[in-house]
């Protein structure tokens, strides 16, 4: 009720939507519209809501392998039609788009070995996700990063018997960002990410509390604050991903969300989640793509059925995996331009994590 109180106080904006939602996530989060600020858990769990490595159904993990793998339609398109899908290197992947105009194509794959206990949480995320298009009306080539390399740390506690939990999150974040259009002719020679990406680094912070009531469905309710105090990028890169400096720091922002548990039967479970992102609309953005909303069937815990909405798309994902190991798939569509609905980029990610030792 509180988020609809929200979204109707939310008069849609004619101007550019702002709103961004890049930072890293999982492939059971998009497969459920990337609502799991409640939900999520183990290491990567972090970067939705610190809180969660105090509940109670996290597992203690050194996950050595957590890695995703991501393409969208665009690059899948490319790939059948036998041109390069190497979005890492800018200049072979401009020849080969060159003679497919207006098609977007890109990619993402990223790293994120962790170790995570309940209250305590460390990892390194490594992340590359570029794209980029060659405009059919005049011929100039529209490049797009981010990137992301971040030391993370993540402290929470339980209180109450886990009634309540909260947590905050720091990490020394390097950021490679790009959102160019290099206008026609192009030389092809000259064409570099190292040219076109500011990249600079910032201590960044999330914190978040969540309140679990103990009653049936176990209904949930989250308040997670970001970039707390600010973030500006100021700082030296640790893994620099372009030459260029000037990137633009991040407004703190706020998000809300609840969820629920109902329980099918002794061993399948179905979770239910609405996100509100940034409810001050600090970033200026169209109401409609603040809202995240998924759920997911676990049966067994053994297998895993989702679906979401996210950025007004539809999303899906599927799960298959034991304490040790997942593999998790998602489909899910992002919004390209600056408004809701305007240039669906459908993507497809798929992602595997094996521990040496613990749970989920």
């Amino acid at each position: 009720m509180l988020i609809l109180a929200l979204v109707s106080l939310g008069i849609p904006r004619a101007h550019a939507d702002k709103f961004d939602t890049s930072a890293t996530t999982t492939a059971r989060a998009l497969g459920m519209g990337n609502a799991v600020i409640n939900t999520e858990r183990g290491g990567m769990s972090v970067f939705h809501n610190p809180a969660n490595i105090a509940a109670k159904d996290t597992g203690s993990v050194f996950q050595i392998v957590n890695f995703s793998l991501e393409a969208n339609e665009g690059l899948v398109t490319q790939s059948q039609k036998g041109g390069s899908i190497n979005f890492a290197n800018l200049s072979t992947f401009y020849e080969t788009m060159n003679g497919n105009k207006n098609n977007y194509a890109g990619g993402r794959y990223s790293l994120y070995p962790n170790l995570t206990i309940r209250n305590l949480s460390f990892g390194v995320l490594y992340e590359r996700n570029r794209a980029a298009m060659v405009r059919e009306t005049d011929g100039a080539f529209i490049v797009r990063a981010k990137d992301r390399f971040a030391p993370t740390a993540a402290l929470s506690f339980r209180l109450f018997a886990g009634i309540f939990r909260i947590g905050i999150m720091a990490q020394y974040l390097t950021v490679g960002e790009a959102d160019s259009t290099i206008a026609a002719p192009v030389d092809k020679s000259q064409l570099d990410w190292n040219k076109v990406i500011n990249s600079r680094g910032a201590i960044t912070k999330t914190g978040g509390v969540t309140l679990t009531l103990p009653m049936r469905y176990l209904p949930s309710f989250s308040f997670v604050a970001r970039d707390i105090g600010g973030t500006t990028f100021n700082k030296s890169p640790l893994v620099p991903s372009g030459t260029g400096r000037n990137v633009e720091p991040k407004k703190m922002t706020y998000d809300l969300a609840t969820s629920f548990t109902v329980y099918l039967s002794s061993r399948i479970e179905t979770r239910w989640e609405v996100d509100y992102r940034d409810v001050l609309n600090r970033n200026q953005g169209n109401r409609m793509r603040h809202i995240f909303a998924g759920t997911e069937m676990d049966m067994f815990n053994f297998l895993h059925f989702r679906a979401g909405y996210m950025h007004g798309w539809p999303a899906a994902g599927l799960g298959v995996g034991t304490a040790k190991a997942n593999i998790n798939f998602a489909w899910y569509s992002d919004e390209v331009e600056d408004r809701l609905r305007a240039f669906r980029d459908t993507r497809y990610v798929l992602q595997y994590t094996h521990s040496l030792f613990g749970g989920k």
